[in-house]
């Protein structure tokens, strides 16, 4: 018996399969909700760094296990004169199309709801950016701003005003 062949009638294609589709639709909802909730890239990097280092585990777990109607067994232990494994495959091949089915549900609500609010916001956060440089550009770093006192607000609180101007002075 090949290798292909064995890895196919203990499903371990399957669960791969199931497994890189799960994980892909993880990490997609993991770059969206953290930095919403303030969380780092650090935080997104870690999820990635756990479902990678979880895929061979999953896999070994996959060839030395077999799902049954009876539950989780040894693959030695399983009794091939049924069809388990053929029962097995029809769930894993239904687990992963719901996978897919809401990993494509995610790509749409990302692409058509998320995505131009996030352009939005990106646009005014440039903008805003770009007038603050172009003060800075203009003015320099270190400016002073002043302050416009009109005529008739002098006379109205000059005694005000020529205390505050001699403390300031002094």
């Amino acid at each position: 018996m090949s290798l292909f062949s064995e890895l196919r009638r203990r499903n371990v294609l399957r669960v791969a399969i199931a497994y890189l589709a799960a994980s892909w639709l993880l990490i997609q909802i993991v770059e969206t909700l953290f930095p919403i909730f303030g969380l780092s890239d650090t935080s997104i990097r870690l999820a990635v760094i756990l479902l990678a280092i979880g895929f061979p585990l999953i896999l070994i777990f996959a060839w030395l296990y077999e799902l049954t109607p009876e539950g989780l067994k040894l693959e030695k232990d399983v009794d091939r004169s049924g069809a388990p494994a053929h029962h097995t495959g029809k769930k894993l091949d239904r687990a992963i199309i719901v996978v897919l089915a809401l990993a494509l549900g995610y790509f749409a609500i990302d692409k058509f709801v998320l995505d131009p609010a996030r352009d939005a916001a990106r646009e005014e956060s440039v903008a805003k950016q770009a007038r603050t440089d172009a003060l800075v550009e203009s003015y320099g770093e270190k400016s002073i701003a002043v302050k416009v006192i009109h005529k008739r607000h002098w006379q109205r609180s000059s005694e005000w005003t020529r205390t505050a101007t001699r403390d300031f002075m002094a």
